[in-house]
C-alpha cells in the first residue's frame, strides 16, 4: 500500500505506452451520455499554461496548474524501447467529469517537430491506437487523443460544417474535436503551432468506404500545394509499402470533394483561416496533414 501511495503522489508509471493510452481509449465513454464538459475561458488559459511549462520542461509548475482543473501529468516510462523513453501523459484524474483527452509529449523526441493527431478515437476504428503507435515508434514529440465520442455531447459546436454521424444532417457536437475551437484538443494544436517553428500536425481518421472511393483520402486543408509537399510524401511511401492503394489528394485531384477536411478548426488554424470556426483556409502553411483511410 505504501508502494502505490508513493506511485500516487510522485505521478509516475512504467509499462507500455501503447498499453497504458489504449487503456484510456477504451474506457472513453460512447455516443450517448452527454459526458463531456465544454471548457471555459478561465479553463483554457489554463490549460494553455499547462502546456507552455511542459514544453519549457517545467514539470512542477505544470502538476500545479493541472491539479486545479482535475488533471495530472505522470511521467511514463516505456520499457519496451532501447533505450526506455520516458513520455509526459496529461490526462484526466479518476472520478472524470470533463473528457478533455489526453496529451502525451516526449522528453527527448527524435522528431521534435511532429505532432500525431487522433480527434475521433471512439468513431474512427483504431484511429486513436494508431496514432499510439506512430508517435511511440516515431518517437514524435506530441500525441493528442480525444476524451469522448465525437456524438457523447447533446450541445452543437458553431462552427461550419454538417454532418450525419450521429443521426440526421446537422452541425458538429462540441464533443467533437475537429469541428470546434473552444476545446483543449484545439488549444494544444495553437500552442505547438506557434511553439514549435517548423511543427507538422497529422491528424489521423477512418471512414467507410464506398466503391468509388479511393483507400486513402488526404489533404492538407486547401486545395493548394505547399513548398513541402508532406501529403504526397506520405503516398509515395505507402505505395512503397503496398502497391494495390488507391489515392485521392485534395490539392492535386482538385474536383474531389469527399472528406478533405476543409472544416478541420485544427487545419483552419493551422493554415491560418481568417476565422477558425467558420471559414475555409485559402493558403496552406503545408504543416498539416489529414488523413482518410479505410476502416
Amino acid at each position: 500500500m505504501f508502494f502505490f501511495s508513493i506511485a500516487a503522489f510522485s505521478q509516475t508509471a512504467t509499462g507500455t505506452i501503447d498499453n497504458y493510452v489504449g487503456a484510456i481509449i477504451d474506457n472513453a465513454p460512447g455516443n450517448s451520455g452527454d459526458n463531456y464538459n465544454e471548457p471555459n475561458t478561465t479553463e483554457l488559459n489554463t490549460w494553455n499554461d499547462i502546456v507552455t511549462s511542459i514544453l519549457s520542461e517545467n514539470i512542477s509548475t505544470a502538476r500545479t496548474s493541472a491539479n486545479i482543473i482535475n488533471y495530472k501529468l505522470t511521467e511514463f516510462t516505456d520499457t519496451s524501447i532501447s533505450p526506455n523513453q520516458v513520455f509526459y501523459v496529461l490526462e484526466e484524474k479518476s472520478p472524470q467529469s470533463n473528457y478533455w483527452g489526453t496529451y502525451v509529449f516526449s522528453k527527448t523526441p527524435t522528431r521534435n517537430n511532429l505532432i500525431i493527431q487522433a480527434s475521433h478515437s471512439k468513431y474512427d476504428t483504431n484511429t486513436g491506437k494508431q496514432a499510439v503507435y506512430c508517435f511511440k515508434n516515431l518517437v514524435a514529440k506530441a500525441l493528442f487523443i480525444n476524451g469522448t465520442h465525437r456524438c457523447n455531447s447533446n450541445n452543437f459546436s458553431s462552427c461550419s460544417g454538417t454532418t450525419s454521424v450521429c443521426g440526421s444532417s446537422d452541425s458538429y457536437r462540441v464533443s467533437d474535436m475537429a469541428h470546434t475551437t473552444t476545446s483543449m484538443f484545439q488549444k494544444t494544436t495553437e500552442n505547438l503551432f506557434n511553439a514549435i517553428s517548423n511543427s507538422v500536425f497529422i491528424q489521423l481518421h477512418g471512414f467507410g468506404k464506398k466503391s468509388t472511393d479511393p483507400y486513402v483520402i488526404m489533404s492538407n486543408g486547401t486545395r493548394e500545394i505547399p513548398t513541402i509537399d508532406y501529403a504526397t510524401l506520405i503516398k509515395e511511401t505507402l505505395l512503397i509499402e503496398d502497391n494495390s492503394l488507391t489515392f485521392k489528394l485534395a490539392h492535386v485531384n482538385t474536383s474531389w470533394n469527399r472528406l478533405i477536411g476543409f472544416t478541420n478548426t485544427q487545419g483552419r488554424l493551422i493554415n491560418s483561416s481568417s476565422d477558425h470556426c467558420n471559414a475555409s483556409a485559402t493558403t496552406t502553411s503545408g504543416r498539416f496533414i489529414h488523413i482518410e483511410q479505410e476502416k
